[in-house]
């Protein structure tokens, strides 16, 4: 092997010129180059390394491009290490100091002294360094210190085991590549995923090519090749995640230029793989839309991925943490989590073997603990090496198996200075038995490996008991929402006194919380699960410290209800921490009313979510409790049911009214049998079950039940409880729906003499019951009458809740209607306009509520005349329903109705008809052929093909609605008489005007005695 006593460091994109000249200038004996001095069929690598160990004299290139390669930081890094060893050791004089920087020469860039030059020590810094263009005078520098026959920098380090160790840490660092900046490649997670540990990730550089030659060299031409998965398979503490995560940031931004996915499988596949979708298509509308498309969000995933061109860049998935199936459950197959297995790489992490998917199988790539070398290099990472032998720290690196995680953790506290190697080792030696490290170890008896258990559970009990009280109590905290990474805000919400700044320094230092990838800072870190495991069995309050964090994140969570998209935002981070508490809650307990607790609390999380509008998170959560619940405490369990109402609950507000049915039926049964018709727990649920059959059209099976409810509250009750009067309201509304005007108005009389006299005559359940009687009135033609409780109803509001309350808006929207129904449409138009602006201002222009005031607007213009002013809104609040809800959510359809009734007002009955079609179609596939709405949509329908001539198709419709509402409402309900004078009104344009008439008269004859008032038939 040649020695060549100079070392030439550069960038070769920036310096190569240079380099080789200066090379020329000092003679290929003297001077190593790598591009000139490594022989054919030599290790690079090793080459490279060794002529940096044993340079006398080490020239560094320092321009700008010099810092942003990774070699070169790594020979920089070497070359300095010397002198931080003489910095940090105790008693170095300065003359120490200088020997340590001996050789090294620097070459500035061309404009002279640099910012380059704060990155070295002031020693050298000081000095007057030629500029990279200057090679007579850097040779000559060179020249020089070669004279004074300098050390080389192996012998610089203060011993040999330091210095061997320097030497195997570059070596490793050299044969894998640097981590790369992502760039502009579509990528997911922006934020939340651990960063790299760039040159700290040693031992593993075999185990990176094994998944590269998987996923990228077998698979041959990307372009026209399938999409192979491996899966790395190995118990926790192995590394799985972070070798997962280095060769997607080492890899990853090179090779799979068409996305970077990261899905974390034991969270919300769906909304990953939304996010996966805006990725790919930052235009993709609203999730809720995707849902309804084919195959839902993941079809809309593999669609975007197909479509792609030709030539276009490969995406990689990466699935992390596989979960194990539950008892007696199938394994969920890896299509969960990439729709398009088979089809593209996929990189899968698991304890245990994963499913076979339908793409093909799945390439088992284990992976061992590291060996000792690496072991070592690990452990050692930025401390000193010499107190111990190498065959002594192999001896501790042993103790724990190799694990990564435990050596990591060991690492950290011998950087910390709180152990030193010497009682490390002794540690290892001893034999601790004593009830809290066997405790642990039953716990993690089934994640790490069996023969390494002991002295995992003692290295992780050595570095825990180090920290203090305090540190301890915050670890454990952290520990509860593990392994989800936990935002900043809520480590602040925890307060100063919990978490105070050098709390977070020493868990974060110690490797007991990680950093994660995010530049702004929002998060705090991540715990990994093994260790997470280990803190939470140290434990000896569990209920006290579930319910610390169980009561902060409630909180948070409700703290940020009605703070907009800000407090939907915050709410939608705490999400998934409030899962993971929940999960590790409930497997730490036995106590049946602790677990009771933890189900408590989820549901109370799950509704919060659901307000601030994230409804599949709250879906997740009341699905988990239902689970979890179902198989802890029993399928009829009150937490059980408990947590299947919420999921009823939000099903039915989603549309999916038969799911909502399905179990609610469930829930009455179950609650029927265990506490009897008449407990108010079964009330409820007989009332929750009346409110979906009506949402289904079946008014009549609804209405029987809650009479049952009304009857039984008013006999346990009576007449003035909550519950009665509850359901004196749910019976009124649905007598309403029915036609029974008179019936309704009996009820809602009662309910608001009751609250009036209970509560006062402006408490809000009295204006709600104001308002509703308003309602009432309206619809059996007392305008008037509606009209002044309305302007009572909106009166008390402004006074009490302000101009611009929801409240206040909303009463003023409902005196709109009653006024547009006494003709005052210039006022009724003002109101709305007033609704709007408030609205738009306060909730935001995609709101619900701002978009019915949108469509309440559009109607009052059209109704005035101003068709292409409604239309325009109208179209408005149909585009933002669509994307925000999808193209068959009832208030998307309902505004596509609106629209085409506008439509039809300006003349364009093909597009009225077009529309109308698609309403139909959807509302008879989704409600049934004669569900309320699907006959509304089909006379909307026939007024329409009306109007374009198609009278003989427009009569066949009205006689289909006719025959349904006869049979389903009766004969004299107003929808029954308005079709028999409609269809009677067709007859007429058709020229059978004689019968037509007498219909007609007959038809107002009897509007004018149920309504008592003259209706205007449409």
């Amino acid at each position: 092997m040649n020695i060549h006593p100079v070392f030439i460091s550069y960038a070769r994109d920036a310096s190569r010129e240079q380099a080789l000249a200066l090379h020329r200038a000092l003679g290929g004996r003297t001077a190593f180059l790598d591009t000139d001095s490594v022989a054919l069929g030599e290790r690079f690598q090793e080459v490279l390394v060794n002529a940096l160990f044993n340079a006398r004299v080490v020239v560094i290139f320092a321009e700008p491009h010099y810092f942003t390669r990774w070699y070169c930081l790594l020979e920089f890094r070497i070359a300095r290490t010397p002198f931080l060893r003489a910095v940090e050791r105790p008693g170095a004089t300065a003359k120490d100091k200088e020997d340590a920087l001996r050789g090294l020469v620097v070459a500035l860039p061309p404009r002279g002294v640099d910012p380059m030059m704060e990155r070295f020590p002031p020693l050298v810094s000081a000095r007057n360094w030629p500029s990279v263009g200057d090679i007579e005078a850097i040779a000559a520098l060179v020249e020089a210190e070669l004279a004074a026959n300098p050390p080389t920098l192996r012998e610089r380090y203060a011993s040999a085991a330091e210095a061997d160790a320097a030497r195997s840490f570059l070596l490793e660092a050299t044969r894998l590549p640097p981590p790369l900046r992502i760039g502009n490649v579509p990528f997911v997670p922006q934020v939340g995923l651990p960063k790299t540990i760039a040159e700290a990730f040693v031992g593993r550089a075999d185990d990176l090519w094994r998944i590269h030659d998987l996923l990228w060299t077998e698979r041959g031409d990307p372009a026209t090749a399938a999409g192979l998965t491996g899966a790395i398979e190995a118990t926790g503490g192995f590394g799985k995640t972070r070798l997962a995560l280095e060769y997607l940031y080492r890899f990853g931004p090179r090779h799979f230029r068409g996305g970077l996915f990261w899905i974390n499988a034991e969270l919300d596949a769906e909304l990953q793989l939304y996010a996966v979708l805006r990725a790919l298509n930052p235009g993709a509308p609203e999730i809720d839309v995707v849902r309804q498309g084919p195959g839902g969000v993941p079809g809309a995933v593999a669609h975007a991925i197909r479509a792609r061109p030709g030539d276009a860049s490969t995406p990689l998935f990466v699935v992390d943490n596989v979960p194990e199936p539950q008892p007696d459950e199938p394994p969920k197959p890896l299509e969960t989590w990439c729709p398009v297995l088979g089809e593209v790489p996929v990189l899968v992490t698991s304890r245990t073997r994963v499913a076979m998917g339908e793409g093909g199988g799945v390439v088992t790539l284990p992976i061992e603990t590291l060996d000792s070398a690496s072991a070592v290099d690990l452990l050692t990472t930025e401390t000193g090496r010499d107190p111990l032998e190498t065959a002594e720290w192999i001896e501790i690196a042993e103790w724990v198996g190799r694990l990564p995680l435990a050596l990591e953790v060991l690492n950290r506290l011998l950087r910390s200075g709180e152990m030193t190697p010497r009682a490390l080792l002794d540690l290892s030696r001893e034999e601790r038995p004593s009830a809290a490290i066997d405790e642990a170890m039953e716990l993690l008896r089934h994640v790490v490996p069996a023969g390494a258990l002991r002295g995992i559970t003692e290295a992780f009990s050595a570095s825990y008991n180090l920290l203090t009280p305090e540190e301890q109590y915050a670890a454990r905290l952290i520990a509860w929402m593990a392994p989800e990474p936990v935002p900043t805000f809520v480590i602040e919400a925890f307060g100063p006194e919990i978490f105070p700044p050098g709390v977070r320094t020493k868990l974060r230092s110690r490797s007991f919380v990680t950093e994660v990838r995010d530049g702004s800072a929002a998060f705090f870190g991540t715990m990994h699960r093994v260790l997470a495991d280990f803190i939470r069995a140290q434990s000896r309050a569990t209920a006290e410290e579930v319910q610390v964090v169980s009561v902060l994140l409630t909180r948070l969570m409700e703290a940020a209800q009605g703070q907009g998209t800000d407090g939907s935002v915050l709410v939608r981070a705490c999400a998934p921490l409030a899962a993971s508490l929940f999960g590790n809650w409930t497997a730490a307990l036995t106590d049946g009313n602790s677990f009771s607790e933890a189900c408590v609390f989820a549901n109370e999380a799950g509704v919060t979510l659901w307000r601030c509008g994230h409804p599949a998170l709250a879906g997740d959560l009341f699905a988990s409790v239902t689970s979890v619940s179902a198989r802890r405490l029993g399928e009829e369990h009150p937490t059980t049911l408990a947590a299947m109402h919420n999921l009823a609950l939000m099903r039915r507000d989603r549309g999916d009214h038969a799911g909502a049915q399905e179990l609610q039926d469930r829930v009455l049964e179950a609650s029927r049998r265990i506490l009897g018709d008449e407990h108010p727990d079964t009330l409820t649920a007989m009332n929750n079950l009346a409110l979906v059959r009506r949402a289904r059209g079946d008014l009549a099976g609804a209405q029987q039940l809650q009479e049952r409810v009304l009857e039984a509250g008013r006999r346990i009750f009576g007449e003035k409880h909550p519950v009665t009067l509850t359901a004196m309201g749910n019976l009124a509304s649905t007598r309403s729906k029915r036609g029974d005007h008179a019936g309704a108005q009996e009820l809602e009389e009662r309910v608001l003499e009751v609250m009036r006299h209970m509560l006062g005559e402006e408490h809000p359940d009295t204006l709600t019951a104001m308002n509703n009687l308003a309602l009432t009135r309206s619809d059996r033609g007392d305008h008037a009458g509606a009209q002044e409780l309305q302007e009572r109803v909106l009166d008390a509001r402004r006074r009490i809740l302000g101009e611009e309350h929801p409240a206040t808006l909303t009463a003023m929207s409902n005196l709109a209607y009653t006024r547009s129904a006494r003709g005052d449409h210039a006022g009724v138009q003002e109101l709305q306009e007033r609704v709007l602006e408030a609205s738009r201002r306060i909730l935001g222009e995609k709101h619900p509520d701002t978009l019915t005031a949108m469509s309440n607007l559009a109607a009052t213009r059209s109704d005035r005349g101003d068709h292409a002013g409604a239309q325009e809104l109208q179209e408005r609040v149909l585009e933002t329903r669509r994307r925000m809800l999808g193209e068959e959510h009832p208030d998307t359809l309902t505004a596509m109705s609106n629209l085409a009734s506008m439509r039809s007002d300006r003349g364009d009955h093909a597009g009225a008809q077009e529309l109308q079609e698609r309403v139909l179609e959807a509302r008879r596939r989704i409600l049934g052929e004669e569900h309320p709405d699907t006959l509304t949509a089909m006379n909307n329908l026939a007024f329409t093909q009306s109007a374009r001539g198609d009278h003989a198709g427009a009569q066949e419709l009205l006689e289909r609605v006719l025959e349904a509402r006869r049979r389903i409402l009766g004969e004299e309900h107003p929808d029954t008489l308005f079709t028999i004078g409609n269809l009677a009104s067709l007859r007429s344009d058709r020229g059978d005007h004689a019968e037509a008439q007498g219909t007609l008269e007959r038809v107002r004859d009897a509007m004018r005695r149920i309504l008592g008032r003259r209706s205007r038939l449409r």
